[in-house]
Parts: structure tokens; C-alpha cells; sequence
């Protein structure tokens, strides 16, 4: 059996899983109008603790796998999708999906605007937990790979709007992603509203 401490701290990883979670799911409920407060939904989490949890690690799965095919490495999907975020923060227009892929000059608008969308290598490190060394490693193998630019003031990265048509991140692929993610939250909705009608 496990130690009271190692129960102790599973116990608290899980629940902050779980609270992440839940916030994720309520954003989505809020978009189709299912109307569930986060304790409602943090309540059936634990309650059905072994459904939820084992199709939100196989969604993991399956995320890391495609990844992994794609760029081989999990460190620089890590990184790239910490940039990306951060550049997604900084748009303050709506931009489709379908234009990000037909225009891919579009995510250089903020810089136009002389908005800040690139992150250091010690910020990447300090956000991901990777080591700085491995860190501008990665980035710099990445800025080989024209997916990435660094800016050769401030020694910074930011996404490289050229990788938008490559292979290594595209359409087809988000819109994979996508299709992982909108199968996980149906099953989910799909639970917690037929517990709701119960």
C-alpha cells in the first residue's frame, strides 16, 4: 500500500487536476448554453472519478501521440504551444481558424502594432520546466527548422508565420487536434447532462 504521504500528494495533484479541469469543461458548457456551475462539475468529476479520468488520459494519449509523430519531440511541442498561447493572448482582433492557415502573415499583425509576441528562452524555461541549456537547444533547432524566428535584438522567439504552411503545423493537423478535443468534451456533455436529467 502507499504511504499517508504519497496519498497525501496524489490526492492534492489530483484535485488541482480536477479543479483545471472542471474550469475547462464550464468554458465550454458556457458556449452551448448548459447551464452548470463548476462545483456541480467538480462534484461529478470525483463522483464518477474513474470515467472521467480514464478519457481525459486517453485524450493525452492520443494529443501526445500525433505530436510525437509530427515533431518527434514532446520538449518542443511544449515550447511551441507556450508561444503559441502567448501570441493567441496578444491578439486583440478575431481571427478564424481558416484565415490563420489562408493568411498566415496575419499573426505578425501584432508585432505591426509593436505588441510584444515573443517570449525569452529563460521564460520558456521558467513556464515549462525544461532546462534553460535544453531550452535554447530546442528553440534554436526549431528557428533551424523555419518554424520559429529569433529576433536578433532582443534574442527572443516568436513563430515564424512560413511554418503555418508547412507540414509541421498544419490545417490538417489542428483540425485533428481539434477533432480529439471535441470528441473528449462530447462524451464528457454527454455524461454530465444525462446525470443532470437523472
Amino acid at each position: 500500500m502507499p504511504s499517508d504521504e504519497y496519498k497525501k500528494t496524489y490526492n492534492e495533484v489530483i484535485n488541482e487536476e480536477i479543479k483545471q479541469l472542471a474550469k475547462l469543461t464550464k468554458y465550454v458548457t458556457n458556449k452551448i448554453n448548459l447551464n452548470l456551475s463548476t462545483e456541480e462539475i467538480v462534484s461529478e468529476y470525483k463522483k464518477k472519478f474513474s470515467f472521467y479520468w480514464f478519457h481525459y488520459l486517453n485524450l493525452q494519449l492520443n494529443w501526445m501521440k500525433v505530436w510525437k509523430v509530427q515533431m518527434y519531440d514532446l520538449e518542443v511541442v511544449m515550447i511551441y504551444m507556450q508561444i503559441a498561447t502567448y501570441l493567441s493572448s496578444r491578439v486583440e482582433e478575431v481571427v478564424t481558424h481558416e484565415e490563420v492557415f489562408s493568411k498566415p502573415t496575419i499573426i505578425n499583425r501584432p508585432m505591426e502594432k509593436n505588441l510584444n509576441i515573443s517570449l525569452s528562452a529563460t521564460s520558456l524555461s521558467d513556464i515549462t520546466s525544461i532546462p534553460r541549456a535544453t531550452c535554447i537547444r530546442k528553440l534554436n533547432q526549431m528557428v533551424g527548422q523555419k518554424i520559429l524566428t529569433q529576433d536578433g535584438k532582443s534574442k527572443r522567439y516568436y513563430i515564424n508565420s512560413e511554418s503555418l504552411n508547412k507540414k509541421a503545423i498544419s490545417k490538417e493537423l489542428v483540425e485533428n487536434m481539434q477533432g480529439l478535443f471535441s470528441e473528449f468534451y462530447l462524451i464528457v456533455i454527454k455524461a454530465l447532462c444525462s446525470n443532470k436529467t437523472n
